[in-house]
């Protein structure tokens, strides 16, 4: 079996991101993306640990995409194209909770989320951590009307 299926697959239709997989299923307007960014967390190698993160400006949450996503290369070629910047990855060889804004320029190189310990039982004993936008990332994005 090609290991790439298990964590979906992600597919352009008429301007639109179409992302599937076993549980999930989303579109997103290219048009709408507001941001670009990358994070991983702990849970490799048993589980997916690295995902490509898009902000769109008509939602107030995110989507994301497995780094192993089938189509993910030929997506991340369109975004360059579309949104003019280089999308370089940096956060392959991570195994740790770390994260970076891709897109855009003002914010290049940024932690995208901050990681923090859950409010639940679980993260009071450290066993789950909250993933939230990082302030300078809400800051931008208020800022910017978006």
């Amino acid at each position: 079996m090609n290991r790439r299926a298990n964590f979906g697959a992600v597919s352009l239709d008429d301007g639109n991101i179409v992302y599937r997989d076993e549980e999930l299923q989303w579109c997103l307007p290219i048009s709408s993306i507001c941001l670009v960014g990358e994070y991983t967390n702990q849970s490799g190698p048993v589980a997916d640990d690295y995902f490509i993160v898009l902000l769109s400006r008509t939602r107030e949450s995110w989507y994301e995409i497995s780094h192993d996503a089938a189509g993910l290369d030929a997506l991340m070629n369109v975004l360059r194209d579309t949104l003019g910047g280089a999308l370089d990855t940096k956060l392959a060889n991570s195994t740790d909770f770390r994260s970076r804004v891709m897109w855009p320029a003002a914010l290049v190189d940024k932690p995208l989320f901050d990681f923090v310990p859950s409010n639940s039982i679980w993260g009071r004993i450290g066993l789950r951590i909250d993933q939230r936008l990082n302030a300078d990332v809400v800051a931008w994005v208020g800022g910017n009307g978006i």
